[in-house]
């Protein structure tokens, strides 16, 4: 049971982005926005924790919101949002993902390969994306924040730069059989984390990347203890953070597995659920 007392020592909330700060038309509320402001007036300071790379963190969603540090791709890069500096990056080697990419080349899936920020495509797996079944505004999202190439793998071998995180989508009629195979063989890769971010994806990234341990990166960069920091999220990505925190959240939309690790359970992203927990905290604050 999580005290008034407890919450009153928040200075520092991770938000997830999809299904979470965002609602169901992937667009920040005004609600919401309004509700970070107030935070941040009352020493609270708000930071996104997304499997997004940072080309993801769209310029709209921080419009008039005192947003400073973003986690991305699952904790694999921090960022100073200000400068566009990074304050900390854990990648995959090249050839590692060049030589998965040659295998997932061969399954009817979309995947997309984030280096340094940005993300990246095989030109031929965009006809895909109509396919997934997730809402029109994240195919949108797609389509516009994803660098195409004529072929994946060899821009990987010729490029020889980092590789951030891999995500894979799926289109429903390959469940049971693309989607199986490709699993179980990440899942035999021991130096890879693979986790899903909701739509039934699949995400990679180094064994020793999370969004726990970027959270308590984060933290310690801005002098703060475990106990000052919450964390909010609705997705299989999001389960590490949400325990490792000092109060953990699940969203109401969030996956059972989030909501029974999870301190709390607020509403889902279409009422704010956001805004509700952080004029809470704001309010605690000013006693």
């Amino acid at each position: 049971m999580i005290t008034k007392e407890q919450l009153s020592k928040v200075r520092l909330v991770a938000l997830d982005l999809d299904g979470t700060f965002l609602n169901e038309k992937s667009i920040v509320s005004e609600r919401n926005k309004e509700a970070v402001r107030r935070a941040d007036g009352a020493g609270i300071k708000v930071a996104l924790s997304t499997g997004r790379p940072l080309c993801g963190v769209l310029p709209e969603y921080l419009e008039n919101v005192p947003i400073r540090f973003a986690i991305t791709t699952n904790g694999a890069g921090i960022y100073d949002l200000d400068s566009k500096t990074s304050i900390f990056d854990q990648c995959m080697d090249y050839k590692k993902v060049a030589h998965l990419t040659d295998y997932l080349i061969t399954k009817h899936i979309h995947f997309d390969v984030f280096i340094e920020g940005d993300g990246y495509s095989d030109e031929r797996l965009v006809p895909v994306i109509e396919e997934l079944d997730m809402p029109p505004e994240l195919k949108y999202y797609l389509h516009g924040t994803r660098k195409t190439v004529p072929d994946i793998c060899a821009y990987l071998r010729a490029a020889k730069r980092p590789i951030q995180k891999v995500t894979m989508n799926f289109p429903p009629n390959v469940y049971k059989t693309d989607r199986v195979e490709v699993k179980n063989f990440l899942q035999a890769d021991p130096s890879l984390r693979l986790v899903s971010g909701g739509y039934m994806n699949l995400e990679i990234t180094d064994i020793s990347v999370s969004k726990a341990k970027a959270l308590s990166i984060l933290g310690s960069h801005l002098g703060l203890q475990k106990e000052e920091i919450m964390a909010i999220g609705d997705s299989g990505n999001d389960l590490d953070m949400i325990k490792a925190a000092g109060i953990g959240v699940a969203m109401g939309n969030a996956v059972d597995d989030v909501k029974a690790a999870a301190d709390l359970v607020i509403e889902d992203n279409i009422h704010d659920g956001v805004a509700l927990m952080l004029d809470e905290l704001t309010e605690l604050s000013a006693h």
